[in-house]
């Protein structure tokens, strides 16, 4: 009787703790909403006559909003800071984003030392920054702290779960570690597929980076697979995120997955969506449309359409060097293929030129830029063999 009279109450406490939570959860997004909805609202309609105001105007006043409000609670202050960071990264303005999400974050630590759920979506967004930063390892480190946070307070295989599982498989994948993120990402969308309609956008984004390890296999079948998913992951997009970056992704991928496979016809109509849905909806000069005119260029280098090829690799490693990204290791894979280029039509020695500066972009301590130095001096060998070349080929691949 004495047990079960402690269980019962247990069961009270419980109940109203998570009475407790809800009622918080739910004032905390009260007040959120009201927030957006004041920082969208134009008190005088004179004011947006004649002017178009830009996405970045009105994260900057969010920002300044949000730093004026001595008396706004600490959990709706990060949260409102995480949505403006997460924007501003959406937009590629990261040296805005940073500063929230470290803010939130510091804010959520004082809050709940001991971690909860707010802290883990606060990570995770720390994490997306420092991965589009390119560093991986850290960002892996930051989506691992999230995961343990949430295998704390959820199920086995929740959908928060199957996030930070997503997040990590992700890194793994960018930093060249396919047989890690395989299964990572394969436990996260058996998550998914079990808890969601198969047409839910979350699946899609799992089908996405799945198969982009699975592209990289020697097995047909996987790189069929791959393909497939992709595929599937585009339908679903088309019709719940239209004209979005996810979609413009996803049509890229699938058109460097394409132009792999020699089948340059598929190819090009897609990563062009993708490249015309970049510059509709990312600021003039994104890396990002960077990287789509580098890889239609890839595709017209193959097809020996060098001409326009040459224009779009021109502007494409001006934007790249534009971002300040110089280090990025697909700025050196563009160059090299731009050195190809000029191989392949007679420019010898803008060539040579081109290549060295590429090499010159790797860490030589890195081993992801080891392997990729070795691929960049096979390819720069197939190109001066065809030109003729013969003792610089062999040369190239006695370094590879």
């Amino acid at each position: 009787a004495r047990r079960a009279g402690r269980t019962a109450a247990a069961a009270r406490v419980q109940a109203t703790q998570q009475a407790e939570r809800a009622k918080r959860e739910a004032d905390v997004a009260d007040r959120i909403a009201h927030f957006l909805v004041d920082l969208f609202h134009v008190p005088d309609p004179c004011e947006s006559r004649g002017n178009e105001v830009t996405a970045r105007e009105i994260l900057d006043r969010g920002a300044e909003k949000i730093a004026e409000d001595a008396g706004m609670q600490p959990r709706v202050r990060a949260r409102l800071m995480l949505t403006m960071s997460s924007s501003y990264r959406g937009l590629g303005f990261y040296e805005q984003a940073q500063p929230l999400a470290e803010q939130a974050l510091a804010t959520l630590n004082q809050v709940a030392p001991k971690g909860d759920l707010d802290v883990a979506s606060a990570l995770d967004v720390k994490g997306s920054l420092l991965k589009e930063q390119g560093k991986m390892r850290e960002a892996k480190q930051t989506y691992e702290q999230a995961l343990a946070i949430r295998r704390r307070y959820l199920p086995a295989n929740s959908l928060g779960v199957a996030i930070s599982l997503n997040n990590i498989g992700v890194c793994d994948y960018e930093d060249g570690r396919d047989a890690e993120a395989i299964p990572i990402l394969e436990q996260a969308l058996k998550i998914r597929k079990a808890l969601l309609p198969l047409n839910d956008l979350d699946v899609a984004d799992s089908l996405m980076n799945l198969s982009l390890p699975l592209s990289n296999s020697e097995n047909e079948a996987d790189r069929a697979r791959a393909r497939d998913m992709l595929q599937d992951a585009i339908d679903v997009y088309r019709v719940k995120r239209p004209n979005s970056l996810d979609l413009a992704q996803a049509l890229n991928n699938l058109g460097v997955m394409y132009a792999e496979a020699e089948q340059y016809a598929q190819a090009t109509p897609l990563m062009t969506e993708a490249l015309h849905i970049h510059q509709h909806v990312l600021p003039a000069g994104h890396q990002d449309i960077g990287s789509d005119l580098m890889n239609i260029a890839n595709v017209e280098l193959s097809e020996k359409r060098y001409d326009i090829a040459r224009l779009h690799f021109q502007e494409g490693l001006k934007i790249f060097a534009r971002a300040g990204i110089p280090d990025h290791q697909y700025f050196a894979y563009a160059k090299n293929n731009f050195a190809c280029l000029h191989i392949a039509v007679g420019q010898h020695a803008r060539g040579r030129q081109l290549h060295r500066e590429a090499l010159a972009i790797l860490d030589p301590s890195n081993p992801n830029h080891i392997n990729l130095a070795a691929q960049l001096e096979e390819s720069f060998a197939g190109y001066l063999e065809e030109a003729g070349l013969h003792n610089e080929a062999v040369a190239a691949m006695e370094r590879a």
